[in-house]
């Protein structure tokens, strides 16, 4: 993994972009504070990463279409 400037290892996941969910079938998913790219910059290491929300709409509005 190359990190440049003001990037860091995200701590949640090591760096791998994966987390254990279940410890006995060692199932992993996606990490979600980084979203599975392993590393984070300083700000999103302090808030996380903003990810996909499927329930939002692109338009901020409020109206039922």
């Amino acid at each position: 993994m190359n990190l440049t400037l003001g990037e860091v290892k995200c701590k949640r996941c090591k760096g791998r972009g994966l987390v254990r969910v279940n410890l006995r079938d060692k199932l992993e998913c996606m990490c979600p504070k980084c979203w599975g790219d392993g590393k984070l910059d300083w700000i999103e290491n302090v808030i996380g990463r903003r990810g996909f929300s499927s329930s939002s709409d692109s338009t901020g509005s409020s109206s039922n279409w």
